[in-house]
Parts: C-alpha cells; sequence; structure tokens
C-alpha cells in the first residue's frame, strides 16, 4: 500500500453553523472538535514539530482544513520532499480556492493558517509544512469570524464548480499547479480574481477601496478612455435592479476612483472625495457591488467575459464592446408582432 500525506490546516475567523464538516475539492472543512477526534495532531511528534502556539491555534479557531493524499505509485528517496512539498501546494492551493469563494457568499475575513503534513513511511513519521502568504481582512479592514450555514456553503460550492467548468480539459490539480502562469495569458475573470486576492489581503481602507478599481477594469473596461464614467454606467446597467440602484452604482463606483486617483497620485483624501459619510461605508458598498457583478459574470456570462481573441468577431474587446452597447441601448420592442 502507497503512502499518504494527511495534511491539515486552521481555517482562521471562520466557524460551521449547525453541520460539523462540508467537502469542497480534495479536502474535507470541519470543526476543531470533529478533527481532534481523529488523533493527528497527537503525540510527541505533532508537538515537537509544530510548537505549543500552533497547537493552541487550532484549539481558537473553529474550522479545520483536512486531508489524505496519496501518492504515487514508486517515489524515490531523493525525491520525497519534493513530493510532499508539491502535495502541500496543491492542498494550501485548495483551502485559498475555499475562502475566496466563501467571499461570494458574503464579506468576511477568513483565511487558512500554516499548512502542515504529516507522513508514515518505515522509519516513523515525516512532518513538513508551508506558512500561509495570505492574511485577509474583511470591507472594513477588520479580521472577526463569521459562521456559515451549509446552504451558504453549498452556495460556495456552486460558484467554484461554474467557475472551474471553465477549464473542462484542465483537472483542478493542473491548473493550479502549473510553474509558469503568465498574467499575460489570464482571461478578464481570472484576472479579476486575482486582483480580488490581492484586495482582501489589504488592510488600509484607502488602499482596499483603491485596490478595487484593477478588478471592475478587468471585467469591464475595453479602452482607457472615461474610464471612471463607462466602467461606472456598465456595472450600473450590468447588475442594477431599478433606476435608483443604477444610480446608486454609478456614485459608489465614482467615488471609488476618485479615492483610487487620490491615492495614487499621492493626494490628501477628505470626506467630501468619498460621497459616503466614511471610507468604511465606502469600502463596504463596493465591495458588495464587486461582489454582486463578478457573481453574475460567473453564474451568467462567464463566456461573453472569457473570450480570449481579439481577432475573431465577436469575441475580445469588439464582443465586449457590443454586449456593453446592447446593454445601456437596447434594441427597441417590436409592437407589430
Amino acid at each position: 500500500m502507497g503512502k499518504t500525506t494527511e495534511a491539515f490546516c486552521s481555517v482562521k475567523h471562520f466557524e460551521l453553523q449547525n453541520i460539523d464538516y462540508c467537502n469542497v475539492y480534495d479536502i474535507s472543512i470541519v470543526n476543531h472538535k470533529l478533527f481532534n477526534e481523529t488523533g493527528i495532531m497527537r503525540g510527541p511528534q505533532v508537538m515537537m514539530s509544530m510548537g505549543h502556539l500552533e497547537v493552541e491555534d487550532f484549539r481558537i479557531n473553529k474550522g479545520v482544513a483536512f486531508a489524505k493524499l496519496l501518492w504515487p505509485d514508486s517515489v524515490p528517496d531523493e525525491k520525497f520532499w519534493e513530493v510532499l512539498h508539491n502535495q502541500l501546494v496543491y492542498f494550501q492551493t485548495c483551502v485559498a480556492m475555499f475562502y475566496t469563494y466563501l467571499w461570494f457568499v458574503k464579506d468576511n475575513s477568513v483565511c487558512g493558517g500554516t499548512v502542515y503534513g504529516k507522513v508514515l513511511t518505515s522509519e516513523g513519521e515525516e512532518f513538513d509544512y508551508l506558512t500561509c502568504p495570505d492574511n485577509i481582512t474583511n470591507s472594513a479592514g477588520l479580521q472577526e469570524r463569521v459562521s456559515f450555514t451549509a446552504d451558504e456553503l453549498s452556495s460556495c460550492i456552486d460558484i467554484a464548480n461554474k467557475y472551474q467548468s471553465l477549464y473542462p480539459r484542465e483537472s483542478l490539480e493542473m491548473r493550479f499547479l502549473k510553474k509558469a502562469n503568465p498574467k499575460n495569458h489570464l482571461n478578464r475573470i481570472d484576472r479579476a480574481m486575482e486582483f480580488l486576492l490581492e484586495m482582501r489581503r489589504v488592510q488600509p481602507l484607502t488602499y482596499k477601496v483603491a485596490m478595487c478599481g484593477p478588478i471592475f477594469e478587468s471585467l469591464f473596461s475595453t479602452d482607457i478612455e472615461a474610464v471612471s464614467h463607462k466602467i461606472g454606467e456598465r456595472v450600473a446597467y450590468y447588475i442594477g435592479e431599478n433606476e435608483q440602484d443604477r444610480i446608486d452604482i454609478y456614485d459608489t463606483v465614482k467615488a471609488m476612483y476618485s479615492v483610487r486617483s487620490r491615492f495614487f497620485h499621492g493626494d490628501v483624501i477628505e470626506n467630501k472625495h468619498l460621497r459616503w459619510p466614511t471610507i468604511t461605508e465606502l469600502s463596504k458598498r463596493t465591495d458588495e457591488i464587486l461582489r454582486r457583478a463578478l457573481t453574475k459574470v460567473i453564474r451568467e456570462d462567464s463566456l461573453i467575459f472569457s473570450r480570449p481573441k481579439d481577432d475573431i468577431p465577436d469575441q475580445g474587446i469588439e464582443g465586449l464592446n457590443t454586449f456593453f452597447k446592447n446593454l445601456i441601448f437596447p434594441k427597441p420592442k417590436d409592437l407589430t408582432k
């Protein structure tokens, strides 16, 4: 029987509500009490490898990500640590995807802790670990525990599967373990997701609001002229449910760009530039609009926003421009039919 890596990490600022576990991709998210019953963290080797503070971190946080990852049939001794490291990278990627898609459900600051991997060999237990690069904050710049219900987790998994369906020929592991993935090869949705993670890592609110701009531009910009007006208008018509909603969305996007311009050009940002009472309220509202827009893009219009070819009619920038024109200036209904 081949080796198995038992990989695990704490899930910070997260709690399961009225359920004990859920499965996402190749990992399970369980409450800490259920994880303790597995016995993985028992024994002096675990304590020695993790340290008392890390073990205590698992007791403080209410959620744990866990997986058993099978090894290839035969691995040379000199490749042992490379294979183990790659498995932990894959596990860490799955965990990062999980808390990225939780953002689509509601605002939160969920992120993963240090990843640990334990392998039983003929010589005993071997341990390795990966530190987590993310320190996620919510739209108010805070880290607060948030509970998720079974229905909310189902919604999270649903949109994750929808996003993954854009790449039917690539397995999850192939896609996220590529050693080279230049940014200019990513489509609009991929780039928006990259910028989303960067925005959520930022804590100062003026910086966080400013970082919303690249996310909107990845999806709704097709040229460099009148960017704030065009994106505000396009987002408003894309997700606005009525006239007042569209006006509010447009004004919020324009306020976001006002903050972004002043932030990146070193100007002082005053309340009069926010169009909202506080920067916290502007950040929360911008985050909400982003969530609505990106969710609709992935659920309903992923093919339109992920078409990469500018030299093919109805694809790339030409196709998007046509899409936005029809959105803002719909053809009048033929009343004779």
